[in-house]
């Protein structure tokens, strides 16, 4: 599951460890987390890392990661999954630079809420398009635009994957939403 928020987030609920419980109720293997940039500095950051680290085990893996807003591009908010170490991106450009070589995935998340435009420097550079986030779209179906969306950008970077997300605050309203990985 990803696109989780933990107490991390000014609006997040969950413990590292209670997330981890949750992940083996519910079977899953692995949390991305991507708690709001806004609420870090590189101590909080340090810490969360450290924490999602003490809290993984065998069975699960809590992957640290932020969500990012800029200033000036309304409901735009990037997702860096996996990343290694403190970044401050002012802005969506910054985004990509700083997130090459210290993320592992990076995501456009909630399209809808920038009305489906994704500006050119970061379709050029993000690795996946939110197409299902189970907060802002149905819980049973995908967003049809966020789709077209990804298959527009898709004509020049065949590349681009879309994902699933929970956007969960709060482990009390999981959605169920999940993508299966098969070997």
């Amino acid at each position: 599951a990803i696109h989780m928020h933990s107490e991390f987030s000014h609006d997040g609920r969950d413990s590292l460890p209670s997330l981890n419980a949750f992940a083996r109720r519910h079977g899953l293997g692995f949390l991305g987390l991507t708690d709001h940039a806004e609420d870090f500095d590189a101590r909080r950051f340090a810490e969360f890392t450290a924490g999602c680290a003490a809290a993984s085990d065998d069975r699960v893996l809590l992957i640290p990661g932020l969500e990012f807003r800029f200033s000036g591009f309304s409901g735009l908010h990037l997702l860096a999954l996996g990343l290694s170490r403190w970044i401050e991106p002012t802005t969506p450009a910054e985004f990509i630079a700083e997130t090459r070589g210290v993320a592992q995935f990076t995501i456009v998340a909630h399209p809808i809420l920038p009305r489906y435009e994704v500006p050119a420097e970061v379709a050029a550079g993000i690795d996946a398009i939110e197409v299902w986030n189970a907060a802002y779209n149905t819980r049973y179906l995908p967003d049809p635009k966020a789709a077209r969306l990804l298959r527009r950008l898709q004509r020049q970077r065949p590349e681009l994957s879309g994902t699933a997300g929970l956007d969960q605050h709060d482990a009390r309203n999981y959605r169920e939403t999940r993508v299966i990985l098969s070997g």
